[in-house]
């Protein structure tokens, strides 16, 4: 080293260590390793949990939540979607199907409105 700096040589040196040290390995493994890794879910709760669930399923879900829950930091309470239901549960079936769907749920569920009221 020179003035905090390797030479030429010593660089070639340290290439060459550095191609000893990680040089690619066989690596052999026992036959059936996987007989030692126990399921945490089973096949038929992975089919359950991956399947999409129905519109009855979304809204029984929804009206078996306390009606004081809000479904998001800044959503509205429980109540309010089991209130309106019949105005907004097109709309929430949808999103809850497209996610499952998708595996995304559409950008607008982030948008806020907001809207001064003045008083009277």
């Amino acid at each position: 080293m020179v003035n905090g700096s390797y030479t030429l040589g010593k660089s070639r040196n340290l290439s060459r260590m550095g191609l000893k040290l990680f040089k690619k390995e066989e690596v052999s493994f026992p036959n059936n390793l996987e007989i030692f890794i126990l399921p945490t879910i089973f096949e038929s709760k992975n089919i359950l949990l991956s399947s999409i669930p129905t519109p009855k399923q979304i809204k029984s879900t929804l009206f078996n939540m306390e009606d004081q829950k809000a479904l998001g930091p800044n959503g509205f309470l429980a109540i309010f979607y089991k209130r309106y239901w019949d105005v907004v549960g097109k709309a929430i079936t949808q999103a809850v199907t497209s996610f499952f769907v998708e595996g995304s749920m559409p950008k607008e569920i982030n948008n806020s409105l907001i809207v001064l009221i003045p008083k009277s």
